[in-house]
């Protein structure tokens, strides 16, 4: 999920943390991130405009989990 901060992203890390995904999040910020999902949320720091960031978010969810559900 990107732009988690405010807005679509942020409803819908909430859904996928509601439903039990483990939910990878790229941002420029946390944006308070942890404290309100906890573990069910990794940040990955993320500037969506460089292609190579986006490789880093997938690779990192695919790395700690194996897979990944939902791009």
């Amino acid at each position: 999920v990107r732009s988690l901060n405010d807005g679509i992203g942020l409803s819908i890390t909430e859904a996928f943390v509601q439903e039990g995904y483990l939910v990878f999040v790229g941002a420029r910020s946390s944006g308070g991130l942890i404290k309100k999902f906890g573990k069910s949320v990794r940040f990955i720091k993320t500037d969506v405009k460089k292609e190579s960031d986006i490789v880093k978010l997938v690779k990192s969810a695919i790395n700690l989990t194996g897979r990944l559900d939902v791009f």
